[in-house]
């Protein structure tokens, strides 16, 4: 098609509409965190090395110390009042409503607009403090004083715990 064609074809709704679409990709569009994702397990490690915890049915989520961000580099649209307490320490973990409401969970975390009735019923469900040094050991405890010095009422820490044999895992 010849530029002269596509001009023709332009109309200022046409460019209201461009315009509006490229002003809003800024508030989606974030810088993709770098998380650590989980690996398969393989039987016959040494699990009493690991720490382990349950696998929620959740979304995701990264807090980058002011906003909060899925896996993809999307920034979640969470109602001011959710993140108002959060810390400006950077954590890791997912967004999570309950078992059996992932399907609820992921439509609410994905409005522009947010439902604030939804969002009450979620938990920042943190599991890792990604900005502190050290091995996980050092670093589960960095973030349990995080969190328990941390006001909201959203945040809550992922239980984990250490299993001593592979039979107790299972």
């Amino acid at each position: 098609m010849s530029p002269e064609y596509l001009r023709s074809k332009i109309t200022p709704a046409l460019c209201f509409v461009f315009l509006i679409a490229h002003s809003i990709t800024p508030l989606y569009a974030a810088e993709r965190p770098a998380l650590m994702l989980a690996n398969s397990y393989r039987q016959g490690n040494d699990v009493s090395a690991y720490w382990v915890s349950e696998k929620l049915d959740g979304v995701r989520a990264y807090w980058s110390g002011s906003e909060l961000i899925s896996r993809g580099g999307n920034r979640f649209q969470a109602p001011s009042w959710f993140t108002v307490d959060f810390p400006a320490t950077p954590l890791d973990g997912e967004l999570w409503m309950g078992r059996g409401r992932f399907g609820t969970l992921s439509g609410a975390v994905r409005r522009y607009v947010p439902n604030e009735e939804e969002w009450r019923e979620i938990r920042f469900m943190v599991f890792d403090l990604p900005s502190a040094t050290g091995s996980f050991d050092d670093r589960l405890k960095a973030l349990k004083g995080v969190v328990s010095t941390t006001a909201s009422a959203y945040i809550v820490l992922v239980e984990q715990w250490r299993v001593a044999s592979e039979s107790e895992l299972m």
